[in-house]
């Protein structure tokens, strides 16, 4: 039976209204969640300080957790970022420093934090140095150091034995901290597989713990895995890099591209990271205590006081003035004796090369790893860390000095004698002209470059001993090895070190041969 036009009339006006009731219900759903919204959104806009995402650039920075990097970690160095259009991304890649370096070439990162070591070893085996130093950020000065239990290694020295070892990271300024003393004490006795690799600080600090406290074995930690370790029984400090000067440099590299192309973003990172850094450094240890306190809180560490304070005096962060000086930009005369960059660099690369790291420094000129031009925008624009870029009347003076480095006190006799031993020097045979205390011009730069080895370890004294044979004229034998002490010695007072750090003597005559007549040198520190 066919409905009739009455029911078909009826019918679609249901079909009709149900129509306008879908098309309604689809039109507040478009309303509430698409018109609104974006309306929403550019109202916030247009009233508001926040940035949409694409006004905003990300810049991709490589890190890791050492301390050293917490003013990229900290808020303040997000918000002043962001405060200038640009988002911050931190890509920690857990201090595979290999790895750093292909991210930078690949792209996949626009700058990275690294040590200058690291750099130069890195870059070495890539080949190629894809990014370049725009930014120094700190000098570890006692945040990485060697520890061991007290029972098997009370000293340096101590290692100088066939079945000693050493643990640390490779590729990394663990590495580079302990080839370096390795190549500069005599350590003869050390097996040729002295050097034990590890992939992480937490694995090398739970191997350290694993430990029989009667075994040779020392390890390379850095903060703040190096204050963890030091509260284990037993354990203590070998050395640290308090002891150790110009090794262990950390600085931030700029993709060479993205400096290239985007020389203004690497402006804004470097003054947002200088200010950063001026709000913590402008309230002194606390400043910086503190920011170590909230690192921690990032990075789920807890982080009392005391170990902040500790940690802080373990590193030096490179105010903004000490950058100017450090990248040559300062007068002569103001900054300090600070060594420039060029010379750290320099530095760094020979005692790699002395180390066994690689057989030449990978660079013909150290100037090529590093850029002064955002830098000296900055000095030459008269930036404060307590301005916004772009701001006229800028604050004068309050920068940061230049920290001058502190320097040894003289010792009495008495103290002298009371010096505990670091270790022997590792040394070629100093030459001297036959039957004299004059050195040979080949004996002449024998002690410069131990000279240059002292100014490496500011911390510590140096006795030289003259050595004298046994037969012949033993008096007069005696006589000849304290002049050849006494020659060095102010062969080494010429080079720059001060006359109160060294003191001669001549040891009891020994041996027949002419190794006998040799000159040696001990290293001491106070004991406290």
């Amino acid at each position: 039976m066919e409905p009739t036009s009455q029911g078909r009339r009826s019918l679609r006006l249901i079909v009709g209204a149900a129509i306008i009731i879908l098309l309604a219900f689809v039109s507040i759903l478009v309303w509430k969640f698409v018109i609104h919204p974006s309306a929403q959104d550019n109202l916030i806009a247009q009233t508001s300080v926040k940035k949409t995402s694409s006004d905003e650039h990300a810049i991709r920075i490589a890190t890791d957790s050492f301390k050293g990097y917490s003013v990229f970690r900290s808020d303040g160095f997000a918000g002043e970022l962001r405060e200038s259009g640009f988002s911050l991304e931190l890509v920690d890649d857990g201090g595979d420093y290999a790895a750093r370096q292909k991210a930078l070439r690949k792209g996949d990162v626009d700058m990275a934090v690294i040590t200058i070591d690291a750099n130069l070893k890195t870059g070495a085996k890539l080949e190629q140095f894809p990014g370049t130093i725009v930014l120094a950020i700190d000098e570890s000065a006692g945040a990485d150091g060697m520890v061991a239990y007290k029972q098997a290694l009370a000293a340096i020295e101590d290692l100088d034995h066939s079945t000693a070892h050493v643990v640390a990271m490779p590729d990394s300024p663990s590495e580079t901290f302990v080839q370096v003393v390795r190549a500069d004490m005599s350590l003869p006795q050390m097996p040729e597989d002295w050097f034990v690799p590890e992939t992480s600080q937490e694995r090398i600090y739970n191997l350290l713990r694993a430990t029989s406290p009667t075994e040779r074995k020392a390890f390379v930690l850095w903060e703040p895995y190096l204050s963890k370790s030091l509260k284990i029984p037993g354990v203590h400090r070998l050395l640290d890099t308090s002891q150790v000067r110009g090794i262990i440099v950390d600085v931030l590299l700029a993709r060479r591209e993205f400096l290239r192309d985007h020389p203004e973003q690497v402006k804004v990172v470097l003054a947002a990271y200088l200010r950063t850094l001026y709000s913590y450094q402008s309230r002194g240890d606390e400043g910086f205590a503190a920011l170590l306190i909230e690192d921690g809180q990032k990075t789920g560490e807890i982080i009392s006081s005391d170990e902040a304070h500790n940690m802080v005096k373990g590193i030096r962060f490179w105010n903004t003035t000490e950058n100017y000086a450090l990248f040559g930009l300062l007068p002569t005369g103001e900054s300090a004796g600070l060594p420039t960059l060029h010379d750290t660099i320099l530095n760094i690369g020979r005692m790699l090369t002395a180390s066994g790291a690689f057989a030449a420094m990978p660079v013909a000129d150290p100037s090529e790893l590093y850029f002064d031009g955002v830098l000296r925008d900055l000095y030459s624009g008269g930036f404060h860390p307590r301005s916004k870029l772009g701001v006229v009347d800028v604050p004068k003076g309050d920068l940061g000095a230049v920290r001058v480095a502190e320097t040894l006190p003289e010792l009495s006799a008495e103290d002298w004698d009371k010096l505990s031993t670091v270790g022997h020097l590792r040394i070629c045979a100093i030459e001297f002209r036959r039957a004299s205390s004059a050195l040979s011009l080949q004996g002449q730069r024998s002690v410069d470059e131990i000279a240059r080895q002292l100014h490496s370890y500011p911390t510590f004294y140096l006795t030289v001993v003259g050595h004298a044979r046994a037969d012949g004229d033993q008096v007069e034998n005696e006589k000849l090895a304290l002049a050849r002490a006494q020659s060095v010695s102010d062969q080494i007072i010429s080079r720059g070190i001060p006359t109160h750090r060294i003191r001669v003597k001549a040891a009891p005559p020994v041996g027949m041969g002419g190794e006998s007549q040799s000159v040696s040198f001990l290293l001491g520190q106070k004991s406290y």
